[in-house]
């Protein structure tokens, strides 16, 4: 018996990174034969030489939760069918993941503000987050303004004060994306002192 699986692809399932947790969700087409009572998955670090065997049953898609896979190395799969007696199929083509960590990026705005300058008050806020994106160039500038961020504009307007923030942000430094972000609302303000920064983390706000 020679029963070949169509194709075979593997991508990354996300994890919580902040378990260091890693997996690899392996999905293929289904065998045309009508035999066919399950899958088998076979992967390892070496192109043909498959160290570990999964017998994952008549599905076609598994996820792999393995924290052995060793960060930042290909590892190397195929699939094989079995019928009812125990008989294999050849392996499928074969297919490389390599193992890259989540890694997310939180973009905000830490704004600074008060009647004092010598005793300011402090707000953090995120306005945006990106996976694996290690190659963002940014900016920020602080926005004063008496036109509300979103909604409709009041009548009075001198009455309400809206402080906000733009950033500009993209992997093209002469060809960045802008977002307007409001972050406070002040009405009938007495002098006020501002100073934001960009702040960019790994960890959530």
């Amino acid at each position: 018996m020679n029963i070949k699986l169509i194709s075979l692809i593997c991508f990354i399932t996300t994890f919580l990174f902040a378990k260091s947790s890693f997996g690899v969700e392996v999905s293929w087409d289904a065998s045309i034969s009508p035999n066919v009572s399950g899958y088998k998955i076979f992967y390892g670090i070496n192109s043909k030489e498959y160290t570990t065997v999964l017998d994952v049953g008549n599905v076609t898609n598994y996820i792999i939760n393995d924290t052995n896979f060793i960060s930042k190395t290909p590892y190397y799969f195929s699939v094989k069918t079995y019928d009812s007696i125990g008989d294999e199929s050849d392996f499928s083509d074969e297919y490389t993941w390599t193992n890259i960590p989540l890694s997310i990026t939180y973009v905000g705005i830490k704004l600074d503000y008060g009647t004092n300058i010598f005793s300011l008050s402090s707000q953090r806020i995120m306005v945006m987050s990106f996976t694996n994106q290690s190659g963002n160039f940014y900016n920020q500038s602080l926005v004063i303004t008496n036109n509300p961020f979103t909604g409709i504009r009041p009548i009075d307007t001198n009455k309400y004060v809206y402080i906000g923030t733009i950033i500009h942000y993209g992997t093209n430094i002469f060809s960045l994306n802008s977002l307007r972000t409001g972050i406070l609302t002040f009405t009938n303000p007495p002098t006020y002192y501002y100073r934001s920064s960009l702040v960019l983390t790994n960890n959530p706000f």
